[in-house]
C-alpha cells in the first residue's frame, strides 16, 4: 500500500504543477518511490544500511516480500549527515522518503528533513532547532516554500520561477544551474527565517 500511495501522490504532483486543464504529461524515465515515516524506522521499502565506504541500499520486492540490495555512493560531504539520518530513523526519530530514477545509470535521491540538512550545510545557528519546518515543491519552472510553525500555521510562503528552463532554444547547461540554485537560495532563506537581523 505504501508504494501505491507514494505513486499516487507523485503522480498528482506532476498533474497538479503543469499549466492548463489540456496539457499533456509525459514522464520520460522510469522511477520508484517510497515515502518515508518514522514509525518505519526510516520507510517501510526502502533501507539504507551505512557501510565501511558505501551505502547498501534495500529494496523490498513486493511479490515475495524479499529483499533486492544494491550498493549507493553518495558524495564525501554528505556521509556524515545519511549516517546520522539512519541513526535518528533506528530510533524512529525522523523518516526519510527515497525515490530510485532511472537514465543512462540508476540514481539515489534521499529526502534529508531540512533541520538534519541544515545542521551540516548551514552558516547560520537555529536557537530552538524545530521551531519552524519549511516544505519545498519541485517543478520544472519553479520551486514553490512554505513555512509553518510548531502549530502548523503557514508563516511564510515564497516562490521562486524560472520559466526560461522550459523555453524552447534555452541552453541545457544554464537550465541545469536554474533549479539548484533556486534552491539554494530558498534554503538560504528558511534556514534564516526567524533568525534577529
Amino acid at each position: 500500500m505504501c508504494y501505491l500511495e507514494t505513486a499516487y501522490k507523485n503522480a498528482k504532483a506532476i498533474v497538479s504543477s503543469v499549466n492548463g486543464d489540456n496539457t499533456k504529461c509525459e514522464i520520460k524515465r522510469f522511477w520508484i518511490a517510497s515515502r518515508g515515516n518514522r514509525f518505519d524506522y526510516g520507510n517501510r521499502n526502502m533501507k539504507l544500511v551505512p557501510r565501511e565506504d558505501f551505502f547498501e541500499v534495500l529494496i523490498k520486492y513486493p511479490w515475495d516480500r524479499s529483499w533486492i540490495r544494491a550498493k549507493a555512493f553518495f558524495g564525501e560531504k554528505y556521509i556524515p549527515m545519511l549516517r546520522e539520518l539512519v541513526e535518528l530513523a533506528s530510533r524512529r526519530e525522523e523518516g526519510y522518503s527515497v525515490v530510485i530514477s532511472f537514465k543512462e545509470h540508476p540514481r539515489i535521491h534521499i529526502q534529508v528533513p531540512i533541520q538534519l540538512y541544515l545542521e551540516y550545510f548551514s552558516n547560520t545557528q537555529q536557537p530552538n532547532g524545530r521551531d519552524f519546518v519549511a516544505g519545498f515543491d519541485l517543478n520544472s519552472d519553479r520551486i514553490n516554500m512554505v513555512i509553518v510553525d510548531r502549530d502548523g500555521e503557514i508563516v511564510y510562503i515564497k516562490s521562486m520561477r524560472f520559466p526560461e528552463a522550459t523555453s524552447h532554444g534555452s541552453p541545457a547547461k544554464l537550465n541545469k544551474q536554474k533549479r539548484p540554485q533556486a534552491l539554494s537560495h530558498l534554503i538560504k532563506l528558511a534556514s534564516s527565517w526567524g533568525q534577529p537581523i
